[in-house]
């Protein structure tokens, strides 16, 4: 089982050794005088961007990554509909085939 450990946690050097505590508190040091902190409701608007590290070659903080993708994400909001406002059917969901435009591309929606 995957155990997330604070950079603050006493017996971190012990677990991970002397010379990786010490490049960790660097780059520790390094990130936070170049890196804003995580401010939630900017994120929601659209004014800052989470980050994560890892490296899914070597399956290092993939995880992690998809865990927390999972807790801070949102539901989708409503989105800007090309030729005036979306229709639906009969309140399950479907759509009518609208033509919408999502991040940026034209798709249809529906048959």
């Amino acid at each position: 089982e995957l155990e997330t450990v604070s950079v603050d946690d006493p017996g971190l050097e012990g677990m991970i050794g002397e010379e990786l505590y010490a490049q960790l508190m660097e780059d520790v040091e390094m990130l936070d005088g170049l890196i804003e902190p995580l401010d939630m409701d900017r994120v929601l608007v659209g004014e800052q961007t989470p980050m994560f590290f890892g490296s899914a070659m070597t399956n290092f903080g993939v995880e992690l990554f998809l865990r927390h993708f999972l807790e801070i994400g949102t539901t989708p909001g409503p989105r800007r509909v090309i030729g005036g406002a979306s229709k639906t059917g009969g309140g399950d969901g479907s759509a009518d085939g609208t033509i919408a435009e999502l991040d940026g591309k034209l798709q249809m929606i529906g048959p």
